[in-house]
């Protein structure tokens, strides 16, 4: 898998996350353990990713305001 590929996964696997925390436990009940199987499928593609490029994994964040360098 390139860093692309794993950035995209990573990506996925938050989305995933964020949907499930969305779902009401009692409304969405067959929504919300779809969402969190779909979840925890992604988060072990995640943990068990081999990634053929790393040093692509290296990104530049923006600096906070007055922070040095």
């Amino acid at each position: 898998m390139t860093a692309i590929q794993f950035i995209d996964l990573v990506k996925r696997m938050r989305a995933a996350q964020k949907f499930y925390y969305k779902l009401h436990p009692v409304n969405d009940r067959e929504k919300k353990l779809e969402a969190l199987i779909k979840s925890k499928q992604l988060e072990k593609e995640v943990d068990t990713a081999d990634i053929d490029d790393p040093a692509n994994l290296e990104i530049d964040f923006p600096r906070a305001e007055g922070s040095p360098v």
